[in-house]
């Protein structure tokens, strides 16, 4: 729950559904954070409160719900192309030097090759087995065509973020995010359609 807690509410604003849709997790900055977005008669809101190692942090994001135009949700896997490069650089490095000083201990080369051929496949299987993920992804617009209102990504098929906090954090699939891909299109579009009828239709599902 964001409104009435975190946010404070407008005019005859009430909570009609609220969503555990995402977990943040980021290496960079050692925060972890879930992220909730709040379907309002008034707004569409976006937040994330978390711990990280120099206190709390927050991400928020809303809009008018009379302004959104256009959501996108992806929930599935990604792949760290990046990291399996960087994976496979090491493991030749690392091979390479265990076959160098085997070569000055031993006489034969063929046991350094070898270890050298295991310790470099073994290492290229560890990173692309790391490499694969799942990721949750979302983007809100709105009509004025101001960009993105709302954008969660970790490794995201949609584009580049407006958001340097969106890209430092590694955004996963939470207990709702099947529920949003469900429900969001329909809750919001009902509010703007049938106004203040929606509010009693969807705090009964």
């Amino acid at each position: 729950m964001i409104l009435g807690q975190s946010v404070t509410p407008c005019e005859g604003e009430v909570s009609i559904k609220s969503y555990q849709c995402t977990q943040f997790n980021s290496r960079v900055f050692g925060l972890k954070a879930n992220g909730f977005l709040e379907v309002t008669n008034k707004r569409l809101l976006f937040q994330a409160l978390g711990k990280g190692m120099n206190g709390y942090s927050v991400i928020h994001s809303e809009v008018a719900i009379s302004d959104v135009s256009e959501i996108k949700i992806y929930k599935g896997n990604s792949f760290n192309i990046l990291m399996l490069i960087i994976g496979i650089v090491l493991s030749i490095g690392v091979a390479g030097l265990v076959k160098t000083l085997l070569s000055f201990a031993m006489d034969s080369g063929g046991v350094g090759s070898f270890l050298a051929l295991l310790i470099f496949a073994g290492g290229v299987y560890w990173f692309y087995t790391n490499c694969k993920k799942e990721a949750f992804s979302l983007v809100i617009n709105s009509k004025g065509g101001s960009g993105n209102v709302v954008y969660i990504a970790g490794l995201s098929p949609f584009g580049g973020s407006n958001s340097v906090a969106s890209k430092a954090l590694e955004a996963l699939p939470a207990q709702d995010s099947e529920l949003v891909f469900k429900e969001i299109g329909a809750v919001v579009l009902d509010i703007q359609n049938i106004g203040e009828n929606a509010i009693e239709k969807w705090k009964k599902k």
